[in-house]
């Protein structure tokens, strides 16, 4: 049993690189800042600072372009990134934009945008987890195409 358990631990760790090393670091550091400045973007939209909410997705947008490019150049892509990037698109495009709008166009008063910004969250929470799947399933060249809007697109449309 115990030797099973040590199988487990070394497939479930296998993915990570053996040191850490700048160029794996590197990819990973630049989504966290995306994150970072979505974060600062619905901070902002808490204070109705909207036109700080406006550059800082656009900041964030620009990390999260440079992420997967910095990791296909330095050839250090993992499935610990493109959850990493996923987790960070959910929040900084599929979640503050259309809570963003929600405060933008009035809050409380308006229950029917909140329906509508809702269904985007889960919309964009869905559209995630099917490339999340599907990325690891489909031939290596469709990974150049995309079905549908990207995340990071549909945050910036909204």
């Amino acid at each position: 049993m115990k030797i099973r358990g040590i199988k487990l631990a070394r497939k479930a760790f296998s993915d990570r690189p053996k040191k850490f090393s700048i160029t794996w670091l590197l990819p990973n550091f630049l989504t966290i800042c995306a994150l970072i400045f979505g974060l600062q973007a619905f901070y902002h939209a808490l204070l109705e600072n909207w036109n700080l909410v406006i550059i800082f997705i656009i900041i964030a947008a620009v990390f999260d372009l440079l992420d997967g490019r910095v990791a296909r150049l330095l050839k250090s892509t993992s499935n610990f990134g493109m959850y990493l990037d996923s987790l960070s698109d959910f929040v900084v495009f599929g979640t503050i934009p259309p809570i963003t709008i929600y405060f933008w166009m009035g809050g409380t008063q308006n229950k029917f945008l909140w329906i509508v910004a809702v269904l985007f969250i889960i919309c964009s929470a869905l559209r995630l987890a099917r490339f999340n799947i599907t990325s690891s399933q489909e031939p290596s060249w469709k990974d150049n195409f995309f079905e549908g809007v990207p995340s990071p697109a549909g945050g910036v449309l909204v």
